[in-house]
């Protein structure tokens, strides 16, 4: 299998936990908020900004930044995380909320513009 072939895979197993867990409550799209807030550029984006959206007391009160470090255990138990939460999913799973959280990661809008240069990159070297 070559890398290409492992990143495609990846990437389709990061999109379909995102759509069996996340897309019914949560859009991808700026300013399109459903249940729970847009999740379009999440990663780096302070808690409880997603406009238009109307937060739990407790989110707005976080004053943290979304990464990695703080989606993994908002995913695992949002109650534990952030008392009061709207998020009432819990995620049991680590490898579905690291697929979760991976492909949040490649809708930020820096990876959008940083992944066609990885690319030319990647088939330079393979040239």
């Amino acid at each position: 299998m070559t890398l290409a072939h492992a990143d495609a895979n990846s990437v389709a197993n990061e999109e379909l936990a995102f759509h069996r867990n996340c897309a019914a409550c949560h859009s991808l799209e700026k300013g399109q908020n459903r249940i729970g807030p847009s999740l379009t550029s999440i990663h780096g984006r302070k808690s409880a900004m997603a406009e238009g959206y109307s937060y739990s007391a407790t989110l707005r009160q976080l004053n943290l930044a979304w990464s990695n470090a703080t989606l993994e255990p908002f995913l695992s138990d949002a109650q534990r995380f952030a008392p009061g939460s709207k998020m009432w999913v819990e995620l049991d799973d680590e490898k579905t909320r690291k697929h979760i959280i991976e492909f949040l990661q490649l809708q930020s809008p820096a990876r959008l513009l940083v992944a066609p240069l990885v690319a030319n990159l990647n088939e330079i070297g393979t040239s």
